[in-house]
Parts: C-alpha cells; structure tokens; sequence
C-alpha cells in the first residue's frame, strides 16, 4: 500500500484564542496544550508600553512594535517566541533584519520584567506534529 504521512490527516482551525493562525503556530499550541503550558498568542509590545521606564538609547532609537507569537509560562518563567514561517523568514536578507530588529524590541521590553530572551522557532522544527512535540519538549521540559 502507500505511505501516508500523519500531515495528510492534520485538521486546522487556523485560528488560536480569536486570532488568525498558520498550522505551524498551531502544531506548536497543541504541543504547548499538551504541555500544560501557559500562553497568550499575537502579544504586541510597543517602546510607548514602557510607560515611564527609562528608554535605554538603544530603545528609543527602535521602530515602533513588535508582535510576539507566543507568549509562554512555564516553571515560572515568561519565554516570548517567534514561530518563523518557510518564505517569510528564510529567504529574504530584509526579512533577516527585521527579525533581529523585533527580536531586539521583544527583548528590551521584556528585560524589566525578567522574560528570557527571545526564542525563534524555524518552520521545519514543526514540520509534523512529532517535531512540534519534541521541540517544546525540548524548550520547556
């Protein structure tokens, strides 16, 4: 007979707490779900959300927003992370720049607050849902 792969037979609402989602964000939740992690999905930090922090010079000179995949808790620790999709992230040097470029905001931002340091997730670590099993496994277990 033919092979079929788990892939073929995945279901996708493309959709994570009311906000639109790619199935690799979604691997990544039900992993997370099965995990027994806390998250919030699409979370935007802003320089003005620092309020009356003192804006480092580095801060202050960055563009405006950026938006964190997920946000996670997990044995009391806050991990932004950025699920970084085939075309989007991998082929374009622009698009490597504005990556480091959030990373940095995310990262700032979330210094005050004791977050770690930003983690990118590339697409092939949930290229099925056994990958995105074992990746956060491998991040938050």
């Amino acid at each position: 007979g033919v092979l079929r792969g788990a892939a073929e037979h995945e279901q996708f609402v493309r959709e994570i707490q009311g906000e639109k989602a790619s199935d690799i964000e979604e691997r990544l939740q039900r992993a997370m779900d099965k995990l027994e992690l806390g998250y919030q999905f699409r979370v935007r930090v802003t320089s003005q959300a620092l309020g009356e922090h003192k804006l480092t010079r580095t801060f202050a000179n960055m563009r405006g927003e950026a938006e964190i995949d997920f946000l996670v808790e997990a044995r009391g620790l806050t991990t932004p992370i950025m699920v970084d999709g085939q075309i989007g992230h991998f082929f374009t040097p622009y698009q490597a720049d504005e990556d480091r470029q959030k990373n940095i905001v995310v990262d700032t931002f979330g210094k005050q607050f004791g977050w770690r340091p930003t983690v990118r997730i590339p697409f092939w670590q949930l290229i099925d849902q056994n990958y995105a099993d074992r990746t956060a496994r491998d991040l938050f277990v």
